[in-house]
């Protein structure tokens, strides 16, 4: 080489070009183009031509040795471009030849070319490239083979194989696999470890894909298989540390090749054959993981399969040795575990899932499809959970995967159960085998749930038992069941307190397990004793005595487990059986759901009187007594919800036996009174009920007596409730039951108004009818009203003098006798509505209501008790309303009502020393004489307004309150009112002569200065002039000769006045002023 005078520019085009190259390569390139272009020869001929050229294009600038920096130049990079390109022409060129000799030596010369390039670089598209050319290659070299010599070896493997010549390409191509398994050996023995897992990936994509096209038939799949897995099996025990993941892959493999063989040899084998054989695959899977367990291999050969984790070179695998030590050796592959027994433990439950999953489909095809199937091949998956427990048994000096195997046998178990349920004979092998191997994988867990599980099977192998029958015993019916359960409940309960009395884990276990049975068993018999018993009050399910039994075994049951240990669970739970027994007797003795209202009514009445007993036990915690206290409301609250849809005679006893309920309950609990609230209208309604129903049985009844029948009943209860408190405070006890005597006697206020309210019914619905009870009714307005009156009577420190007390007018007694007098007044009405004979008085209704205001105003109330007072001004009103009524209702009122009405209020008003009083008087007498006046057609307005003038005039006089100096300008203000009111009307409707204005006017100017009333002389004098200048002006407007006489009149007047003026001055102002300081003094 001669490169001593050219130096090292990475530019250089020919930086170590040998000259006998470049000359050959000239020569290449002269050949070329006078063959194409002059001898005008085929391209396809000089393929090979174009291939060599381009390869010792891309020899160029090679160093002699290999050396990575100088190949990577970028001379050198330029010539394995154009190489590289020309090598691809020429193979494009010559491919298409039907004996491609040419293309075959071109893919040789690509061969070198890549090689020399994988060499320098160690680039994977480089042995990408390597593995494609190899592989086109060997397609190249079998055109190559005279085509008789083809089909005499395709005859030939297609006859010993039974297949097509598209499946033997799995077989041909699989030495290229091996050499190629080979070439990555040697990658790795060079320490190329990139290329060779790349070349692994690129070989691992063929054998899949070659694997593929071996299932076009049977016997290449399974020879393809067989060869993939003794290359694997090679390939994985030649690297070291071994791989996980190619562990599992051979493995796997493996049993892929087994089943293709034996689905070759038996083509026709049905689920359930296929199922044995994975089971016993399965088995022996589990047998050589259980082995592996003792196995023991050095550390460097376990290491977890990640590709970053692949050696690199000898040193780097002691390295890697010494790592693998130092890791945390808690994972199952760290310790000392070969992969292969993992890979076996866990291809095991694949194994067995796919069994379980055919021999579900067997159960499915015989239940539904074909039910003449054989039942008994689902016991086959047995085999899972014997293997499993077997597993565990041996792992003594391994607790995790004992624990494990333990776990998954249960899993196994519980689900064998879905395959061998529907059958009649597996299903009692099964649940007896799993109730076996549960007892001895819960000895190896010692764990709550696995005792619980096998507790769960035992109680499933005996229902199974029972379903099918025992030999010599009935089957049992649905009754049956329920007694079954109660006595197993009973049976766990005993057997837990066996299994306390033991020492152990395992029986300490047992003994949790059972409890927990118990009480779920218990809780569902119970919940389907209360569903069984709502379907056989709606008639749908019929009772019988296995109902109740069960009720009562289960109630026994309960009381056994929680006779020492007090909760509020069983004791609510022994009650619920108590119901239930009752319920289930009832509906035995085709009671009805009102039967069963009247036991629940008595069985409160009862636990009443039992939880008295009960809460005085010393042992009973405090907790566990405040529920049973409150115990009987449940079966009271029951027993009337029960009872909501009957109306019978007896159906108020049941609702009173209820509310009595209550009120005891409720003197359990003094601090909290709504409980004897509830049971106090509980009384009350069943009282109603029983009244109404017996209404409802009388024919012909009118509404207003059955209101006053209520009413009635009303009262009772309150005068009865009345007479409680006051006995009770006579005796100086403060408190009735949980009730103090104030709480009573507001009880029986409820009542009144309750009653008060239906006698106000009871008269209105009797409008235009006649009711039968109308004596009665009355009798009970004045009872209510009695009642009420009594209500305000003071204690009797209070009149200890025989002065009427005052108190003020907010008095809860003062209250309670306006009530009582307002309902006296309700009481005439209503006695007035129901006696139409009682019309006669209508006339003198007026007259009589002041007569009753008389009598009511003279007694002396304070003497019994009471305050006057009320009973005064209830005296005062009553007439007032008595007329009210009267013109509410058109009727007319005679004078005499009026005129006696009036003297009633002018007797009230000297009875009280007030002349207000007098005002109402004053409108009665104003009433009467208006109405004297129309009588008389009197239609003139002045009569009205002298009417309505000298009422004000009169108030104006009389008031108290305007008689005080600081009233004197109101009291003006009304005077001017008054008489302007009547000498305005005068002036107004009397013009035409003036004589009637003059006169009133005259009249009110002297009554002025008569009795020194200012208004009257103000008044007067102003009617007088407007009167005076109204005529003038008329008399002017009528004589026009008058206006010049009165002009010259009223001329000369005004200058003798003006002139008396001038020469009086001093003598005139000074009279003015006295008559203005006079006139000041005036009212």
């Amino acid at each position: 080489h001669s490169n001593g005078n050219v130096s090292g520019s990475p530019y250089s085009i020919l930086p170590n070009a040998p000259t006998g190259s470049s000359v050959v390569i000239y020569a290449l390139v002269v050949l070329l183009a006078r063959g194409i272009f002059i001898v005008g020869l085929p391209i396809q001929q000089l393929g090979l031509a174009i291939a060599i050229c381009g390869w010792l294009l891309a020899r160029l600038g090679k160093p002699s040795e290999i050396e990575a920096e100088s190949a990577s130049s970028f001379g050198s990079q330029v010539w394995d471009g154009i190489g590289g390109g020309l090598l691809l022409v020429g193979w494009l060129v010559c491919i298409e030849e039907s004996f491609p000799f040419q293309a075959t030596m071109v893919s040789g010369l690509a061969l070198s070319f890549f090689t020399q390039r994988l060499q320098y670089f160690s680039l994977r598209r480089d042995l990408a490239a390597i593995f494609l050319i190899g592989l086109q290659s060997l397609f190249l070299l079998w055109r190559l083979i005279p085509s008789q010599l083809q089909q005499s070896a395709i005859a030939i493997f297609t006859q010993f194989t039974d297949s097509s010549s598209d499946a033997l390409l799995s077989l041909a191509l699989f030495p290229y696999i091996i050499s190629w398994v080979g070439l990555t050996d040697w990658l790795y023995r060079r320490e190329k470890n990139k290329l060779a897992r790349f070349g692994e990936w690129l070989t691992l994509i063929l054998g899949v894909t070659l694997t593929a096209i071996s299932t076009l038939s049977h016997t290449t799949q399974s020879l393809n298989l067989l060869l993939s897995t003794i290359t694997l099996g090679i390939v994985a025990s030649r690297r070291l540390p071994l791989r996980v993941s190619l562990v599992y892959l051979t493995h796997i493999t493996g049993l892929l090749t087994v089943f293709s063989i034996i689905y070759e040899w038996f083509p026709n084998l049905s689920q359930v054959a296929w199922a044995t054989i994975l089971l016993i695959l399965m088995v022996g899977e589990w047998i050589v993981a259980t082995m592996g367990c003792f196995w023991r291999a050095k550390p460097s050969q376990i290491i977890q399969n990640t590709d970053k984790n692949t050696p690199q070179s000898p040193s780097q695998v002691r390295g890697e040795r010494q790592e693998v030590t130092r890791k945390t050796p808690h994972s199952p592959l760290q310790k000392n575990h070969s992969p292969f027994p993992e890979s076996c433990w866990y291809i095991g439950f694949i194994l067995a899932g796919i069994s379980y999953m055919l021999l579900w489909n067997e159960t499915f095809t015989a239940n539904f499809i074909i039910p003449s199937t054989s039942q008994q091949f689902g016991l086959l998956w047995l085999l899972t959970p014997l293997t499993l427990t077997g597993v565990a048994s041996r792992m003594s000096g391994n607790q995790r995967r004992r624990k494990e195997a333990s776990w998954w046998s249960i899993i196994a178990l519980i689900m064998m159960q879905c395959i061998t349920l529907p059958f009649s004979g597996g299903r009692l092998i099964s649940l007896a085998l799993a109730t076996g191997l549960m007892w001895i994988n819960t000895g190896y867990l010692k764990e709550l749930a696995a005792a619980s599980i096998n507790i769960g099977f035992g109680l499933s192998y005996a229902a199974m038992l029972l379903w099918e029958g025992i030999p010599g015993l009935a089957k049992l019916s649905g009754g049956d069941w329920f007694l079954a359960g109660a006595i197993a409940i009973i049976a766990l309960w005993l057997l837990q307190k066996w299994l306390i009395q033991r020492h152990g884990t395992l029986a300490a276990l047992y003994a949790q397990a059972s409890d927990t049975w118990a009480l779920t068993l218990s809780a569902l018999e119970l919940f389907l004793l209360i569903l069984h018993s709502y379907l056989g009050y709606q008639d749908i399910v019929s009772g019988s005595w296995q109902y109740p039994t069960a009720s009562i075994l289960i109630g026994i049951a309960i009381l056994f487990r929680y006779w020492q240990e007090q909760t509020e669970s069983g004791f609510y739970g022994i009650n619920l059986a108590v119901e239930l027994a009752v319920a289930e007797g009832i509906l035995l003795a085709n009671g009805s759901s009102l039967s069963l209202s009247i036991g629940n009514i008595i069985l409160g009445l009862v636990i009443l009187l039992c939880t008295d007993w009960f809460v005085k036990r010393e042992s009973i915690s405090s907790r566990l007594r405040i529920h049973s206290q409150g115990l009987p409301l449940f079966y009271a609250t029951f027993g009337i919800a029960l009872r909501a849809a009957y109306f019978t005679p007896y159906t108020g006893l049941l609702t009173l036996g209820g509310a009595l309920t209550f009120i005891a309950v409720g003197c359990r609990y003094p601090q909290n009174r709504s409980i004897s609230y509830l049971g106090i209208a509980g009384i009350s309604i069943a009282w109603y009920e029983l009244a109404i129903y017996q209404m409802l049985q009388t024919p012909g009844g009118s509404p207003a007596d059955g209101f006053t029948i209520l009413a009635g009943l009303a009262a009772a209860i309150a005068i009865i409730y009345r007479l409680f408190a006051w006995f009770r405070q006579l005796r100086h006890h403060p408190h009735l039951l949980n009730f103090t005597i104030a709480e009573i006697t507001n009880i029986a206020h409820i009542h009144w108004v309750i009653g008060s309210a239906l006698i106000l019914l009871a008269a209105t619905t009797s409008l235009g009818t006649t009711p039968k009870l109308r004596t009665f009714g009355v009798g009970i307005s004045f009872v209510l009203a009695l009642y009420a009156i009594i209500q305000g009577r003071y204690p009797k420190q209070r009149n200890k003098t025989n002065l009427p007390q005052n108190p003020p007018s907010s008095s809860t007694h003062d209250f309670w006798v306006y009530l009582g007098l307002i309902e006296v007044a309700v009481t005439g009405i209503y006695t007035r509505l129901t006696w139409t004979q009682l019309g006669i008085l209508d006339p003198w209704r007026v007259i009589v209501s002041c007569g009753f205001a008389i009598f009511l105003y003279q007694i002396p109330w304070w003497r019994g008790g009471w305050n006057i007072i009320p009973w005064q001004r209830y005296a005062i009103v009553s007439p007032l309303l008595t007329v009210l009524t009267i013109w509410l209702k058109g009727d007319v009122i005679s004078d005499l009502n009026l005129f006696a009405i009036a003297s009633f209020y002018g007797w009230i008003a000297k009875c009280q020393v007030n002349l207000r009083w007098t005002y109402f008087s004053l409108f009665f007498v104003d009433w009467a004489i208006a109405r004297y006046f129309d009588r008389l057609e009197l239609t003139d307005p002045l009569w009205n307004a002298m009417l309505i003038g000298l009422s004000i005039l009169y108030i104006a006089q009389i008031d108290p309150e305007l008689q005080i100096p600081a009233q004197r300008q109101t009291r003006h203000y009304l005077y001017l009112l008054g008489s302007g009111i009547i000498c305005l009307v005068a002036l107004l409707c009397h013009q035409d002569t003036g004589v009637i204005p003059a006169i009133i006017s005259i009249i009110a100017i002297f009554a002025g200065l008569g009795v020194r009333v200012r208004a009257f002389l103000f008044v007067g004098t102003a009617t007088f002039l407007l009167t005076t200048f109204y005529q003038l002006v008329v008399l002017s407007f009528r004589y026009p000769f008058s206006k010049w006489v009165i002009g010259l009149i009223v001329g000369i007047l005004f200058i003798s006045i003006a002139a008396n003026f001038e020469r009086r001055r001093e003598q005139i102002i000074s009279i003015l002023q006295n008559w203005v300081a006079q006139l000041s003094r005036w009212a």
